[in-house]
């Protein structure tokens, strides 16, 4: 007999593994509506939609969510770190 001690959890950060972009930070729609409820956090970053994902032997979908920029607390953001 073979089990799956994984679930669905590992199956759906496998999948935002896989579409997510090198480099990058791709999160669920979950994770990203949960951060909504922390502005101190959620004012950090500046968010793109990617794309809807359908997991496997089921019909939900998972949107995915990147982050493009990061500001800091004195309004420099992460673009500014990566000028030479």
């Amino acid at each position: 007999m073979r089990y799956d001690v994984f679930g669905q959890d590992v199956l759906i950060a496998k999948l935002i593994e896989h579409h997510g972009t090198v480099g990058c930070v791709t999160v669920s729609e979950q994770f990203h509506n949960f951060l909504k409820k922390k502005p101190f956090i959620w004012d950090t970053f500046d968010w793109t939609e990617v794309k809807n994902i359908k997991i496997d032997n089921s019909e939900k979908l998972v949107t995915l969510f990147r982050v493009e920029k990061i500001f800091a607390i004195d309004g420099s953001s992460s673009e500014e770190l990566l000028e030479p």
